[in-house]
């Protein structure tokens, strides 16, 4: 049983390290050739657990070996783009100026019904609204629709707008965020005083989010256990007097 648990943990950090050394992608955006080498890699892990007797090098050579070219075949793809179009492939162009490529469609055995589920998904309800369709090498469907179907932008409306940026947690169950309040550029005393503002402490508040232009918004934590989301750009509560 212990030989069994020892190489349960040595395979399982070998892959944890293997698979950071890949990347962060998602299952649905692995390429081809990083998809393969994740099955591999599964099936070689489970054998010297499974079999006691098959020493646990018969694996840990071929995962590291999957790994390198892997790694090689990354790196290479990125400098010669030819390459890159062996391994990866390349995107296809399905909708060109709201024509649909019948043939595109038929080398790739993608049917038109199939086509018009993945652009519902997109919520597009009319496929004459769209101006481009790409497949890309990954299997996610990128669509650009025509002009005139697509929303008003503020810029096509000539309403000038102010980035807000990205919210970030500056607490979260009433503890602080360091890192977060770094990117957001404020301090302890600056939440602390806003809160305070509002009749509210630190300790009372599940989630405090603030953007770049210090609009920010928090999640209260409430008594019976209820999450009541109240707008930080709301005028602050009055404060109790005191007696």
């Amino acid at each position: 049983m212990i030989t069994v648990l020892a190489r349960t943990l040595i395979i399982y950090l070998l892959l944890l390290v293997s698979m950071r050394l890949v990347g962060k992608r998602q299952i649905g955006e692995l390429q081809l050739s990083e998809l393969i080498t994740t099955l591999m890699l599964s099936d070689l892990a489970v054998l010297p657990i499974s079999d006691v007797g098959i020493p646990i090098t018969y694996a840990i050579l071929p995962i590291l070996t999957l790994l390198s070219l892997e790694v090689f075949i990354s790196f290479a793809a990125s400098r010669v783009p030819a390459l890159r179009r062996i391994f990866f492939g390349a995107p296809s162009l399905l909708i060109c100026h709201g024509k649909l490529d019948r043939a595109e469609l038929a080398r790739l055995r993608i049917g038109v019904g199939e086509l018009i589920s993945e652009l519902r998904l997109k919520d597009v309800e009319d496929v004459g609204d769209v101006r481009y369709a790409i497949l890309e090498n990954n299997g996610k469907l990128s669509v650009f629709k025509n002009a005139a179907a697509s929303p008003v932008t503020p810029d096509d409306a000539g309403i000038a707008v102010t980035e807000k940026g990205i919210a970030l947690p500056v607490v979260i169950d009433g503890r602080l965020m360091p890192e977060s309040m770094k990117h957001a550029g404020v301090s302890r005393e600056w939440i602390e005083k806003t809160l305070a503002e509002r009749g509210l402490r630190r300790c009372e508040i599940l989630l405090m989010n603030v953007d770049e232009q210090r609009h920010f918004s928090y999640i209260k934590k409430d008594a019976p256990g209820r999450i009541v989301r109240q707008d930080g750009t709301a005028p602050p509560a009055p404060r109790k007097a005191k007696n």
